[in-house]
């Protein structure tokens, strides 16, 4: 694979000798179905209320690995239901699917203070997690702890692509309110900085293809085998030919 080919992010557009300024900024993230919220609720001296508490302490949270994030978001944090409701204690179902985190912060203040004098909440997406898969170092499931994450924060996690890795099909797979959306992307192309693409969302997944000389190496020994193995035969066969 030539050296250029191995390049993110290729523009003519790009020098040294001015700034090129991209205009993208990460879109405000709306909360969907199936998505887990960390919910905490203080009042103001900052003691969290015992039938408000929703979620561990804030340690806790970032303590989280890939080895038990699931199950401890599972049992501490709230799950968006098919309707884009969550059921919280007292409160009662609350429709969320469509809002912010901040939002749903004012939200669930307006609703509680039936119940506490200016109540302090803290809500945090949980469970957002992207998964690479293919031709990375350490592909996996990364669960993160920061809603802006861009495909090469996600690559360099996975301790980025390998040597034959296909740069320019990488597949985005992304869940959608009308099912499930494959994408394309070209991790060359100059004009990726722009693309709705480039910063990722809750439950993505990335599949790295190999490259088409990987490929070809890859086959390289079966077809050699294959040869061999036809060769054989047919010095056999003209070993046993007989004629009249």
């Amino acid at each position: 694979m030539s050296g250029k080919k191995q390049f993110y992010i290729q523009n003519p557009k790009f020098s040294s000798e001015k700034v090129v300024e991209v205009e993208n900024r990460p879109p405000t993230y709306r909360i969907q179905v199936d998505d887990v919220l960390l919910i905490n609720i203080k009042d103001m001296k900052g003691e969290p209320l015992g039938e408000f508490t929703f979620s561990p302490s804030e340690n806790r949270v970032i303590m989280l690995n890939a080895n038990n994030a699931e199950a401890n978001l599972y049992i501490n944090g709230y799950t968006v239901d098919i309707a884009g409701f969550i059921n919280v204690p007292t409160l009662g179902r609350i429709e969320v699917r469509g809002l912010t985190v901040e939002e749903i912060e004012d939200k669930l203040k307006k609703l509680l203070e039936d119940y506490i004098k200016n109540p302090i909440v803290s809500v945090k997406l949980g469970g957002y997690k992207i998964s690479v898969l293919g031709e990375v170092r350490n592909p996996g499931r990364y669960y993160l702890f920061n809603n802006r994450i861009s495909i090469f924060d996600a690559l360099a996690m996975s301790g980025d692509l390998k040597e034959y890795a296909d740069r320019k099909n990488i597949k985005l797979i992304r869940e959608t309110e009308k099912g499930t959306a494959t994408i394309l992307v070209d991790l060359t192309k100059g004009d990726l900085l722009e693309s709705p693409y480039y910063y990722l969302k809750p439950n993505d997944i990335l599949i790295v293809s190999p490259s088409k000389t990987q490929l070809r190496r890859a086959n390289f020994p079966v077809i050699t085998t294959a040869f061999a193995a036809i060769s054989s035969l047919i010095v056999i066969l003209r070993f046993f030919d007989v004629r009249p």
